[in-house]
């Protein structure tokens, strides 16, 4: 089956990852991203006559619905919509304050919960059913200090995995969600300094950081019929991080450094 997927957050980092695998591979992908010159740039690099995109915010749920529809309407039906549109945001719970957690909020959680939401009347009015893949991430599976907002957004993101995967299985929809730990994007590279990096690096076995395309490999195949039988996971791409525990700057803060 050819994929039919749109992707929010789709102009760069893990959410264009997913489009350039799922384009590789033959798929036709709809990219919706808040930054009209990255998705320009994004259509570029991806060449063809198989992409089109979109500029929405994922908070305008009336705009994101327009945007999805417009989508399917133009790959000739929804196979699949990955919702990997976020934001990061480090800061202690002291340190933070009720505006910034709504934010993060907002788009990390509210935003999933629409483009599911979205999605999942499009495939059902076409009654077609397919594939839907939420990021969530690894400290939304384990507490990080400095990630309240982040981490509450993204545990939020795996509970409405869990949920929509209920609701919508009568519907022949599957949903899970993605739980990386950190990956080489341009959003970690704007929220974590040489230190951070540093620490993170003293839990991950594997000993580096993840890669787009590897995060990219485990969506195509549960956006994909390959994965018929799975839905409702939160599924852990972490090298190993969730598994060691959590050894980064919760020892630097308690230490008040």
């Amino acid at each position: 089956m050819t994929d039919k997927v749109a992707i929010t957050g789709g102009a760069s980092g893990i959410g264009f990852a997913i489009a350039e695998k799922l384009h590789a591979d033959g798929g036709r992908v709809c990219l919706l991203d808040l930054n009209e010159d990255s998705l320009k740039q994004a259509k570029r690099k991806l060449g063809g006559d198989r992409v089109m995109t979109g500029a929405v915010d994922v908070r305008d749920e009336a705009a994101l619905n327009l945007a999805i529809r417009a989508g399917a309407e133009f790959m000739d039906g929804l196979t699949g919509c990955v919702a990997s549109a976020g934001i990061g945001h480090r800061k202690t719970i002291l340190d933070g304050d009720a505006e910034d957690f709504a934010r993060i909020i907002a788009i990390n959680l509210t935003g999933v919960y629409t483009t599911l939401r979205t999605a999942a009347k499009v495939m059902i009015e076409r009654g077609t059913g397919g594939s839907l893949v939420s990021l969530a991430s690894a400290t939304g599976v384990r507490g990080c200090a400095e990630r309240a907002a982040y981490g509450a957004s993204k545990a939020g993101v795996i509970n409405l995995t869990e949920v929509a995967a209920l609701e919508f299985a009568r519907h022949g929809i599957r949903v899970n969600a993605l739980c990386p730990a950190p990956i080489n994007t341009p959003l970690i590279e704007r929220v974590q300094d040489a230190n951070v990096r540093a620490e993170w690096m003293q839990g991950i076995p594997m000993n580096r950081y993840g890669e787009p395309a590897e995060v990219a490999e485990l969506a195509a195949f549960l956006l994909s019929d390959k994965a018929s039988y799975i839905t409702g996971q939160a599924v852990n791409i972490d090298g190993g991080w969730s598994a060691a525990g959590v050894q980064t700057a919760a020892t630097r803060i308690a230490k008040g450094a």
